[in-house]
């Protein structure tokens, strides 16, 4: 039984690593792709940032603040670790949540909400204007 659960702690973990690891990726590919067309001069760069505007600049908010939940998420992560190893020796309070951890928990679920934002934000932008040229 013991070790049924600790395969499924390490199945959540590892789904969570991945989730956090993606939704940071996705942050930095539409920043990074944002500040590409900001500084491009081409004519599809140009006419995208002309057209969609206010939609780029809230795809870009999006996934900042994405990544301020992200940093977040790591720093309760970091005090409710510290707590943990604090508690540990005297197994005080086991089966019980903290508040940091469920702010861990809160601030992950939180930063999935504006990555999603950003991402649907930034395609439907660039989709926008594709068929608006043909």
């Amino acid at each position: 039984m013991i070790d049924i659960i600790e395969e499924l702690l390490r199945d959540i973990q590892h789904n969570t690593k991945g989730m956090s690891r993606f939704v940071r990726t996705c942050d930095y590919a539409i920043l990074g792709s944002i500040f590409t067309l900001i500084i491009t001069q081409n004519p599809f760069a140009v006419h995208l940032i002309k057209n969609n505007k206010i939609i780029i600049t809230l795809s870009g908010l999006m996934c900042i603040i994405s990544l301020f939940l992200d940093y977040l998420q790591l720093i309760f992560g970091l005090f409710d670790s510290k707590k943990s190893i604090i508690k540990f020796p005297d197994n005080n309070g086991e089966g019980k949540t903290s508040v940091f951890t469920n702010l861990k928990i809160t601030f992950f679920w939180s930063k999935q909400i504006p990555a999603i934002i950003g991402v649907i934000l930034f395609i439907y932008a660039i989709f926008s204007n594709i068929f608006k040229n043909i």
